[in-house]
């Protein structure tokens, strides 16, 4: 390929990049769309999981402290959440 001029650019909007098929394009968003739709409803369902799993685990006695090393949140986060639930 020595000496050979890369391809044209027909792309007006980036002249360096060269035109793809526009079918695809117009696919991978909405593609993306539903992969982040999705993401946000399992992220929504752990959350609600994570919520109850701290509520019962306070109900039992846990020590705010040691709840809130087990969920990877601060023990103000976890202070904060139950006093937003007892509200």
């Amino acid at each position: 390929m020595r000496g050979q001029s890369p391809p044209p650019a027909t792309n007006p909007l980036r002249p360096d990049y060269p035109e793809r098929d526009s079918s695809i394009l117009l696919d991978m968003p909405e593609r993306d769309l539903a992969r982040v739709e999705l993401a946000a409803e399992r992220a929504t369902a752990a959350r609600a999981e994570l919520h109850e799993a701290i509520r019962e685990a306070h109900k039992n006695g846990e020590t705010l402290r040691a709840i809130a090393e087990s969920a990877g949140l601060s023990f103000q986060r976890i202070h904060q959440l139950l006093r937003s639930w007892n509200s």
